[in-house]
């Protein structure tokens, strides 16, 4: 799911600034140059994006299991649950 969302931000960032591909092109950018630099903000933002998406889970797990609801009210329910 994360790669639809990716590309649709890539294809929008690259629809934006056909203006600037052609001016780097004109100046003497190669074609892989270009498709060097769209990889490194794709990888980026993907990079960024999982980790923001893994510390966003890591604290709402936590979150969930120190609330006091989380946890059973009966004593031998308890005693089953690993301890964390």
């Amino acid at each position: 799911m994360g790669g639809i969302g990716i590309m649709n931000i890539m294809l929008v960032s690259v629809t934006e600034r056909t203006r600037e591909i052609g001016i780097r092109i004109a100046v003497g950018a190669q074609p892989g140059d270009i498709r060097l630099q769209f990889l490194i903000e794709a990888i980026t933002l993907s990079l960024l994006g999982g980790i923001i998406g893994v510390l966003f889970g890591v604290g709402a797990s936590r979150l969930v299991a120190s609330s006091p609801i989380s946890t059973p009210s009966c004593p031998s329910a308890r005693s089953s649950l690993p301890s964390v």
